[in-house]
């Protein structure tokens, strides 16, 4: 028993440092808002995504001169995985694209995030079994966190079920992330499903166009792709140890990030709701996450309890 009970101290070892690079991850992907809006500005969704995941693609590929040789050797088994990967992040970026056109970006934000929602629910179904009862609590507390952060109301608007549909779309890229992490080398697996999107993207920005690339516009996009390299790299380390559940949690620190990033840049108005919202959400992952392996480092070794087999 005392081989289990060695297993399972590394294990959570291992979970607490995929956690602490989720919540890096999160952190980068949340100061991505404000320049994102920018951007907007001058490009359209379509070319924004595009060129933004085209300097991801070019900031990643440097990093995939060591796995070089296992990207040619199972390059077919990369490029499925990557463009499964990337169609998912595609769908979920130009579904919230399509649902601020019609509604409020308030709502877009609230609903989108309720990926946190939809991926313990596939997580149960593939597994047959039923999220423990900190993650349902911290579920919960998420949720209503995020309601109060973006200000969301309670009006069903035309684009709700959009940015509803965006959230079925973000849960299922961290399943396939979750599923793919350990199969396959970080970097050659990000750089396809960054060049996916970044051709699917530029594909219908043939269509709908692309906008106009300012200075101001240029520098935005750079950072966003950086940024996005980083961000999905990290995601995809740490969902190497951390369960796609445990994932979402975690990552609903990005709208939270985002808020601190509009007050401190944008100068956006602090409010009661906001910061009780934003305290609600670190507190979810804090229950559904922290608690937990806390306990579990704390918790005694198992002995036998009888005769022994």
């Amino acid at each position: 028993m005392s081989e289990g009970h060695t297993l399972d101290a590394v294990a959570v070892t291992g979970t607490t440092r995929g956690r602490l690079l989720l919540a890096v991850s999160a952190v980068l992907f949340g100061s991505m808002f404000v320049p994102a809006q920018r951007v907007l500005e001058d490009l359209t969704p379509a070319g924004a995504t595009a060129l933004r995941f085209a300097v991801a693609t070019l900031a990643v590929l440097p990093f995939c001169r060591r796995d070089a040789s296992d990207l040619v050797d199972r390059r077919r088994t990369y490029l499925r995985a990557g463009l499964i990967a990337g169609a998912a992040n595609t769908v979920g970026f130009l579904l919230q694209s399509l649902a601020l056109e019609r509604t409020t970006a308030s709502s877009t934000a609230f609903l989108a995030s309720l990926f946190v929602v939809f991926v313990p629910v596939f997580a149960a179904v593939i597994a047959r079994r039923s999220p423990s009862a900190w993650v349902v609590g911290g579920v919960a507390l998420a949720v209503l966190g995020s309601f109060l952060l973006t200000g969301a109301s309670v009006q069903v608007q035309a684009g709700d079920a959009l940015a509803l549909g965006a959230a079925v779309a973000g849960a299922v890229h961290v399943m396939l992330m979750g599923y793919f992490a350990t199969r396959l080398a970080v970097s050659p697996f990000n750089l396809v499903q960054l060049a996916a999107v970044a051709l699917m993207a530029g594909a219908i920005s043939l269509v709908v166009g692309v906008g106009e690339l300012t200075a101001t516009a240029l520098v935005a996009v750079l950072y966003l792709g950086v940024a996005q390299a980083a961000g999905l790299g990290l995601q995809v380390v740490a969902q190497r140890e951390v369960d796609p559940t445990s994932s979402a949690l975690i990552l609903l620190l990005i709208p939270v990030v985002g808020a601190v990033m509009a007050v401190v840049v944008l100068d956006d108005p602090v409010s009661v709701q906001r910061v009780l919202g934003a305290v609600l959400v670190v507190g979810a992952v804090l229950v559904a996450e922290v608690v937990p392996t806390r306990r579990a480092r704390t918790a005694p070794p198992l002995t036998p309890t009888g005769g022994g087999t």
